[in-house]
């Protein structure tokens, strides 16, 4: 079992707990990051996420979020999977979880969408940029979930 590093702070009324992130996680505001180690297919790191981490593939909702994981895998000097894909309809980027469309203005930089003959569909961080790949192609991948929120005991 990971884990999980506890701050408490004793107040007046009681005693706030504060969750932190398990052991091969990092913190950035309020979720929790996990850069793999391993590599998989986009599919494998969608189900990776799931099933052994209990979280999802990386879904990066505005610029701050874009930042700190564009320079965490520059970081790395790693190219990572996020959870984004245009499966099933070609050129309509989705996250995978959410079902939420894709907006290139929450990266703060641009999509380098070549598409390869209709054959790169899903999405990853390469250098400081989303490009589309090919879904088949083993690499690296981002975990994300969030921190639980803080409750009082007492």
């Amino acid at each position: 079992m990971p884990a999980v590093t506890y701050v408490i702070t004793c107040f007046a009324a009681g005693i706030l707990v504060t969750r932190g992130c398990e052991d091969g996680f990092v913190k950035h505001r309020e979720n929790c990051y996990h850069f793999s180690h391993d590599t998989e297919t986009w599919i494998n790191a969608l189900t990776a996420c799931r099933v052994i981490y209990n979280a999802q593939l990386v879904e990066i909702v505005d610029q701050a979020e874009n930042a700190f994981l564009v320079n965490e895998s520059t970081l790395r000097n790693t190219e990572y999977w996020i959870g984004a894909d245009d499966l099933r309809v070609e050129g309509e980027w989705m996250w995978a979880t959410s079902g939420d469309p894709v907006s290139n203005r929450t990266s703060g930089n641009r999509m380098l969408l070549s598409n390869n003959g209709n054959n790169e569909n899903c999405l990853e961080i390469l250098r400081s940029n989303w490009n589309d790949d090919q879904c088949d192609k083993s690499q690296h991948y981002i975990c994300q979930k969030s921190v639980e929120i803080p409750v009082v005991v007492g």
